[in-house]
């Protein structure tokens, strides 16, 4: 379970130091650091989007080149803003 406290806290990071509305919607991209990580997400993925108020999420490789955009780094993987 901490890895969905993690994923949520970490989104709201993000929207706390960049000054967005939580009535604002975002996408997030996610870069988990397993498969397992990424199982996890997978099967929670309407509550972390409810309570994260993002409207989508998708997965990136482990290995994928890094964007600049918001981010978010934590134990179990990255965050980023699309």
């Amino acid at each position: 379970m901490d890895v969905i406290i993690e994923l949520i806290s970490g989104i709201r990071s993000i929207r706390g130091e960049s000054n967005i509305s939580p009535s604002i919607e975002l996408d997030a991209i996610l870069k988990p650091k397993s498969p397992d990580v990424r199982t996890i997400l997978e099967g929670h993925i309407n509550l972390v989007k409810r309570l994260a108020r993002v409207k989508g999420l998708s997965f990136v490789e482990e290995d994928a080149p890094k964007r600049e955009r918001l981010c978010s780094n934590g134990r179990h993987g990255n965050i980023h803003t699309a």
